[in-house]
């Protein structure tokens, strides 16, 4: 189950701006970094579930802690595991000063709950921290 899920259990709308733009942060590393999402071992982690007719915007990414080496990081939802952002545009074990864009499909529009996911791989994460942007917002025509 995700951390967070959108919108928020008891959330309401107002009627004048059904469709307002936010931004999503969710810290995703080790446990020595006390992140919003702990990995650890090579799996798909939720970080967040979204309702049906959710767009996403855009989604950025910044390495704060470099990764254990050979580890794989990539973001993805349930159709596809780096539909956001392939390990190589993360690449974990860098850490970045800037704010990386997803080079995927994006906007997305969501018909149906779905996740995002992190996907772990390759080795076992002892080390690193990534943070995660998500610009979304709900349709409420």
């Amino acid at each position: 189950m995700a951390v967070k899920t959108i919108p928020a259990v008891g959330e309401i709308y107002l009627g004048d701006v059904p469709a307002t733009r936010r931004l999503l942060h969710v810290s995703v590393g080790a446990a020595t970094t006390s992140p919003d999402i702990t990995v650890g071992d090579a799996a798909a982690y939720p970080i967040v579930t979204f309702g049906a007719n959710t767009l996403i915007y855009a989604a950025w990414t910044q390495v704060t802690e470099a990764f254990t080496a050979s580890v794989t990081v990539t973001l993805g939802d349930s159709d596809a595991a780096d539909y956001f952002h392939a390990s190589a545009t993360i690449a974990p074990q860098s850490t970045g000063a800037v704010l990386v864009a997803s080079t995927n499909s994006v906007p997305k529009l969501f018909a149906a709950t779905q996740d995002l996911e992190v996907v772990v791989g390759a080795a076992t994460v002892a080390a690193g921290m990534l943070d995660i942007y998500i610009e979304y917002a709900i349709l409420a025509d």
